[in-house]
């Protein structure tokens, strides 16, 4: 072999060594860019999906992978002699009641995004934060089934005395409250306690275990609140039962700022579960809608084949209220405005149904209402989007 051919057998191979390099470096950038879009796509999935350590001493059933309410009722004994019963409805932190009936009158406080109210049969009231603690506080099985849906946590056991026993425990924080959830090294949940910012601790006691839909969940908890001693006996827990809309005050016994409100929690909690007939119902005959710098009016079939096909494209796992809707009402009760802060976080789909890629977003927008026939209908919207 010549020095020549020598010389270009050595750039054939060098340029083939040079392409192989080239191939394997794009396939290695291929594959890492499949595998961040996994890992982006996966990554909410995976916060939803974190594992409760004492999920799997309760016999917790894939069933559960499909249930999106809790509702309970409980009859209640308290030391000074006091007895009441209690019903108890849970989707999230920011959907929740907790309603109590005594022998002479009853009281229903929810939580309705930043909205919190109580509602004795005659009039409904806004009422303080506070109250809003009272009732997610009471969702006991939504304590143990959704804990990493309500606190923040890591979910890092430690180890504690509860009751007299070494107990695992896990610790969780909202709005300046501790709580921490103890659990047996079985798995059995034992109770929990909550520390409110500047009140006694409180203490929580489960017992008589009973399966419900093949979850092991307590139908007695005892309750210590260093002056009390309260005895919930369950007489009911269900799935999927009821919707937050049964525990309302009667439209006619509310006024036009609630009846916004209400408008409102029906947009988020459409958008939040899937659903376009609260949207589409309220929608008037033709709403002016504002955004992306572009301006349209869309007549109410057009808005119901909109909302149907934002639907179809994105799976919200998070849609909340950020602040407490500032709601105006003119003088003359025609015209109302709502102007909310929302955020949102979920999977954008494609055409068959399948996830993409990640959707987050923070958004301001004004939605703009108009009485008809003594209705409120939407009639615009204004919107932005920091993302």
């Amino acid at each position: 072999m010549t020095y020549r051919h020598k010389r270009q057998a050595v750039i054939r191979c060098g340029y083939a060594c040079a392409k192989l390099f080239d191939t394997v470096i794009t396939l290695g950038r291929t594959m890492l860019k499949h595998l961040i879009v996994s890992y982006i796509l996966l990554m909410p999935m995976l916060v939803q999906a974190q594992i409760l350590p004492w999920l799997a001493g309760i016999n917790k059933t894939e069933q559960f992978k499909n249930t999106h309410t809790i509702t309970t009722k409980a009859n209640v004994t308290v030391s000074d002699g006091l007895t009441y019963q209690t019903q108890t409805f849970f989707q999230d932190h920011q959907r929740a009641v907790f309603k109590r009936r005594y022998n002479d009158r009853e009281v229903t406080q929810a939580v309705e995004g930043k909205y919190i109210w109580s509602f004795d049969g005659k009039i409904e009231k806004e009422m303080p934060s506070y109250i809003g603690h009272i009732v997610i506080g009471h969702q006991f099985h939504a304590q143990i089934l959704s804990f990493e849906k309500i606190y923040e946590t890591d979910l890092k056991p430690t180890t504690e005395t509860f009751n007299g026993k070494t107990s695992q425990v896990v610790t969780g924080k909202a709005e300046g409250r501790q709580i921490k959830f103890y659990y047996a090294k079985s798995g059995l949940p034992l109770g929990f306690t909550l520390q409110p910012e500047g009140q006694p601790l409180i203490t929580f006691t489960f017992g008589d275990f009973r399966l419900t839909e093949g979850i092991s969940l307590p139908y007695l908890v005892k309750i210590d609140d260093t002056k009390r001693l309260f005895d919930y006996r369950f007489e009911q827990i269900q799935f999927n039962k009821g919707r937050i809309e049964a525990f309302r005050a009667p439209d006619e016994l509310i006024n036009d700022e609630q009846r916004l409100l209400r408008a409102h929690r029906t947009i988020m909690d459409d958008h939040l579960f899937e659903r376009i007939d609260g949207i589409v119902a309220q929608a008037g005959e033709q709403t002016a809608i504002v955004s992306a710098g572009e301006i349209y009016s869309m007549d109410k079939p057009s808005h119901k084949t909109g909302i149907k096909r934002i639907m179809s494209s994105r799976d919200y796992y998070r849609y909340d209220d950020l602040i407490r809707p500032q709601i105006t009402v003119s003088q003359d009760g025609t015209l109302g405005w709502v102007i909310v802060r929302v955020q949102a976080d979920g999977i954008r789909l494609d055409k068959q149904g399948k996830p993409t890629v990640p959707l987050a977003f923070t958004s301001a927008w004004i939605e703009l209402y108009q009485k008809t026939s003594g209705q409120w209908r939407m009639v615009g919207n204004v919107s932005n989007f920091k993302q």
